[in-house]
């Protein structure tokens, strides 16, 4: 055709239109060569990064739910949930001490600080993430995750050779159509310069059937270059579509991946938020009894949020009393009207008693139903779960949970109704305890107000009496003394009965006036420092005429002159008298020994003797009302019984300790100790100790004192 003709510019147009579409194959391919790997990375960089967040936050979340309801192995749980990341490279639980106290990984080890371990489990393919658990203000740890590279660097080693391939094969079909139009332009120009050869041998020859003949063989050539170009065109096209097809079965796979990996995450959140429910259902459960409310306000939180945890369409909260034979509702929730309330009593019968889970999956499909369940199948339940309260292998109650749907309790149910009913068994085993507690305490104020009765009640008639008797006392010993002065010599050993029998029955009722005294708190000390030697120098001296009297070696030795200790003399004296007294009382043959001593900051009053001694197993009752080891009438030893007790409690007003030992047949030791004048309790106590380590042999012993106000 002619040089401008149609065919000749619609060549052109189809050469112009090749070059411009291999020209943007080549930059399309060049550009998803260059930029679609980078973002591609930097996507799956995000993502792995957001997940490692997610995971930190999601474990910190689950810890800081566990400890605020007190669970001691929350965050270690927080650490087993971690193993739900495919990814996962380490997750670590660490307490504020930065002690790794949980791990999901191997090669962590516990209880070691987490900064020296985590250059060895920490790498560049591995991205970290964490999150501290703050429970009330307080730290209570931090979660280390950590999530590998490695599948998605093989994922997206995967995704970059397929876009390196697809961008390959554009550049490649781009420099092919780029050839095609290259060498249609070279045919186009051949049939140009043929065109203009023809002319010129058609001007110089005018042979103008050659260059027709020259033309159309060069029109059939262009249009087989043509033909074979184009279908070397629709050839790659094909090859390129199918490439794009595969590509994208691979990325709907993917997707097919990640939405079941979705679906499980989705389920896994929906566990989690039900164990989160149930656990703020237990500690809303618990702090209210620990809080101290009653059973019924717990009861009504309990079955409350139990409600919204179980498909329930009533939960009936009864206490039973074994040991009486009632039983009465404390808690109850319905989504119906029911006839019973809270506070009613229940037949006995209709209660479960023993210790085990009973339930009905179709009450409709019993046989035999029992008058309970024929009951629920009115109210329009179809089944039910009797949880029994059980504290120390007795049953104080059960938990009822019934629903109107046949089959409606998992074994999910089954835990959340036991977890309830252990939680309210220890409610009502509290209450009980209060109530049995109150009552105990009242019976105590009851029994005390009785004993100071009683003890007001003894010192009134002991003094009483005393002072009764004491009037007619003085005048016999009075006219004892004139008769025994006057009476022929025969009969004075009479009137001599009779002086000593009244002089003893005055000791007595002195000593039971003194006791009376002591116990009222009427006795005014007049405490001064004085020498402990010379008083009891003064008091011995009265009582050796008693020893000599009855043939013992008597004698006194003060080891520590001047020791000056706060006390009061007239107790002094008759403690002195009283222990003194005893020794040769119970003393027949042999010796009576007192003497004074020190030892750091400790004054010590001893008195030995040989005499008969004292049953070890009378000891502990030395220091009792009225006691004596003999208590017939027929006994070889007088006495009122109340010479070491007086003695004891006058010690135990100055502030000092006496202790007793003695071995029967041997004798006995009476060490009374009283503080030096300016030591401190702290020094007393303290030389006390190391007298009783060094100076007190290893004998039976009575003890009591300031501190210590039972016998020993």
């Amino acid at each position: 055709p002619p040089l401008n003709s149609p065919a000749m510019r619609k060549s052109k147009r189809i050469t112009a239109v090749i070059l411009t579409v291999a020209v943007l194959l080549a930059v399309t391919g060049v550009a998803l060569f260059v930029f679609v790997p980078a973002q591609m990375e930097g996507r799956l960089e995000e993502d792995l990064s957001f997940r490692a967040r997610s995971t930190a936050d999601y474990l910190a979340a689950n810890a800081r739910v566990g400890l605020a309801g007190s669970r001691s192995t929350t965050l270690r749980d927080a650490a087993e949930l971690a193993r739900l990341e495919p990814d996962l490279a380490y997750a670590v639980v660490v307490n504020e001490r930065g002690k790794v106290v949980a791990t999901a990984f191997p090669n962590v080890d516990l209880n070691v600080d987490w900064e020296s371990q985590v250059s060895g489990v920490s790498s560049p393919e591995i991205v970290d993430a964490r999150a501290t658990v703050v429970v009330n203000d307080w730290l209570a740890g931090t979660i280390y995750v950590g999530l590998s590279r490695d599948a998605q660097q093989a994922s997206l080693k995967q995704d970059r050779m397929l876009v390196a391939g697809f961008a390959g094969f554009m550049v490649l079909l781009a420099l092919a159509s780029a050839a095609g139009a290259v060498q249609m332009k070279r045919l186009r120009n051949t049939a140009e310069e043929w065109q203009q050869r023809h002319m010129s041998v058609r001007r110089q020859a005018g042979d103008l059937y050659s260059s027709v003949r020259e033309h159309r063989q060069t029109q059939r050539s262009l249009q087989a270059s043509e033909s074979k170009y184009k279908s070397l065109f629709e050839n790659t096209m094909a090859s390129a579509m199918a490439d794009l097809e595969e590509l994208n079965r691979h990325l709907e796979k993917r997707k097919a991946d990640l939405e079941h990996e979705v679906g499980v995450r989705k389920k896994a959140e929906v566990s989690l938020r039900r164990y989160t429910e149930r656990l703020q259902l237990l500690n809303a459960v618990e702090r209210s009894l620990l809080e101290g409310k009653s059973v019924e306000e717990s009861a009504e939180l309990a079955l409350s949020m139990g409600m919204k945890l179980l498909p329930a369409a009533r939960m009936t909260l009864v206490e039973s009393d074994t040991r009486t034979g009632e039983a009465w509702i404390v808690g109850q929730t319905a989504t119906y009207k029911v006839h019973r309330k809270i506070g009613d009593t229940i037949p006995f019968a209709e209660v479960q008693t023993h210790a085990k889970v009973r339930s009905c999956a179709d009450l409709a499909a019993e046989d035999e139903a029992s008058a309970v369940e024929k009951a629920m199948l009115r109210e329009g339940l179809l089944s039910y779960v009797d949880v029994p309260l059980v504290v120390r292998d007795e049953v104080v109650g059960v938990l009822t949970v019934a629903s109107s749907l046949a089959e409606a309790f998992s074994e999910e149910h089954f835990n959340i109704a036991r977890d309830i009913a252990d939680l309210m068994a220890i409610g009502v085993h509290r209450s009980r305890l209060d109530t049995e507690r109150e009552l105990y305490e009242q019976e105590l104020v009851l029994a005390r107000d009785r004993a100071e009765d009683m003890a007001r009640l003894k010192t009134a008639f002991l003094t009483n009496m005393s002072h009764e008797i004491r009037t007619p006392i003085s005048g016999i010993m009075g006219f004892s003394q004139v008769l025994h002065d006057e009476v022929p010599d025969g009969l004075r050993e009479f009137t001599g009965l009779i002086r000593e029998s009244a002089h003893r029955l005055l000791n007595t009722i002195n000593s039971v006036l003194e006791l009376a005294r002591i116990e009222s708190g009427r006795d005014g000390l007049e405490v001064t420092r004085m020498d402990l030697g010379e008083l009891v120098k003064e008091a011995t001296e009265r009582l050796e005429p008693l020893a000599k009297r009855k043939s013992l070696s008597f004698t006194f030795e003060n080891k520590a002159p001047g020791a000056l200790c706060d006390l009061d003399r007239a107790c002094v004296d008759r403690i002195v008298t009283n222990l003194v007294d005893n020794a040769i009382k119970f003393t027949d043959g042999g010796a009576v020994r007192a003497q004074v001593t020190t030892r750091g900051q400790v004054a010590t009053l001893e008195v030995n003797d040989t005499g008969v001694g004292i049953d070890p197993g009378f000891l502990p009752h030395l220091f009792d009302d009225f006691r004596q080891e003999q208590m017939e009438a027929n006994r070889e030893h007088e006495g009122s019984g109340l010479g070491l007790t007086v003695s004891k409690k006058l010690v135990d007003r100055l502030g000092g300790t006496i202790r007793i030992t003695s071995e029967k047949g041997v004798g006995t030791s009476v060490f009374v100790d009283f503080p030096l004048a300016g030591a401190t309790v702290e020094d007393a106590e303290a030389a006390r100790q190391a007298v009783d380590r060094g100076a007190v042999p290893r004998q039976q012993e009575a003890r009591s004192g300031a501190g210590q106000r039972t016998s020993a």
